[in-house]
């Protein structure tokens, strides 16, 4: 992994500013924090030697993981990040108030716990994935639910003072809309827009 980033960032250095360092890092993915730390403190330096504008982002972290965050800072791994990355998949009312029966640490209000946990570290936080599934399953909601859930999304996470916010997905890619993490699209499987492009069409132009 170490001479992959070490190319990627000579090769693209003119077009690239921002690695994130893989993703889901508390979740699935096989590395204790200690790996990630270590990881990190080899990558960063081949990364910023190419690309001396190089700005490291933090594997997304799903949920708003405290215990996490605390660890990776006791590894210090914080001197090789820049950006905090969140991973966050909200329940339909999980949105302005935190759902405590159904997947808390994605709600939104917590992320305001990490903004201060941030800020005292001097480390800007994105949610780099905001996913609301339409899939068929008891997760999904319908379209227009999720254009909703978006809009607000973006409105809260903004005024939590999170820089930036990327959506999961442009375009679905589940055919059988039974996958959950394929179907947070803005487009259908087709290309057809759901009500979510509208609603963040509309919100762009005002906001």
């Amino acid at each position: 992994y170490r001479p992959f980033c070490k190319r990627i960032a000579s090769r693209y250095c003119e077009s690239l500013r921002y690695y994130q360092l893989l993703d889901n890092i508390n979740y699935k993915i096989g590395m204790s924090s200690r790996d990630y730390a270590d990881m990190l403190s080899y990558c960063r330096p081949d990364i910023t030697t190419a690309d001396k504008d190089a700005v490291i982002v933090a594997g997304g972290i799903r949920g708003c993981d405290m215990t996490y965050l605390d660890m990776l800072e006791q590894q210090h791994a914080l001197r090789n990040i820049d950006v905090l990355a969140l991973t966050l998949y909200p329940p339909t009312n999980g949105i302005e108030e935190v759902d405590y029966e159904m997947r808390s640490d994605h709600c939104l209000p917590r992320v305001e716990q990490v903004m201060y946990w941030a800020r005292e570290r001097g480390k800007r936080v994105w949610v780099t994935s905001l996913g609301v599934s339409t899939d068929s399953t008891w997760v999904g909601v319908d379209e227009v639910s999720q254009g909703s859930m978006y809009a607000r999304g973006a409105l809260v996470l903004g005024s939590l003072g999170v820089e930036r916010v990327l959506f999961a997905q442009i375009q679905d890619n589940d055919p059988t809309y039974q996958v959950p993490a394929n179907c947070c699209g803005l487009l259908r499987v087709d290309g057809e827009p759901k009500a979510s492009y509208f609603a963040l069409r509309g919100l762009n132009s005002v906001v």
